[in-house]
């Protein structure tokens, strides 16, 4: 019985990694896991990229669905599809 009871106390830990490794995506790439590989750009690249200020950018980067918040740093990131695909929209419309 003791076995089973560390079983069981392995499989709840590897279930808690699990969790927090999806729970840790950026929004941008939840339900992408193959997206992972994507470069990412801080702010400042993200800035120059957009041609605006980090600031503007700091301020807006939620209202313009852009970006997420590092979990591990707590920085706000960029994937450079998500910008690229953002300055294309732009271009159209």
């Amino acid at each position: 019985m003791p076995t089973l009871v560390e079983y069981r106390r392995q499989a709840a830990h590897l279930v808690a990694d699990l969790d927090a490794a999806i729970l840790s995506r950026p929004p941008t790439e939840m339900g992408q896991l193959d997206d992972s590989h994507l470069p990412v750009l801080t702010v400042d690249e993200a800035a120059a990229r957009l041609r605006t200020s980090q600031d503007s950018l700091y301020r807006k980067w939620r209202r313009l669905r852009l970006g997420y918040r590092d979990p591990f740093d707590g920085k706000i990131k960029f994937t450079e599809k998500e910008i690229t695909d953002y300055i294309s929209r732009q271009r159209r419309g």
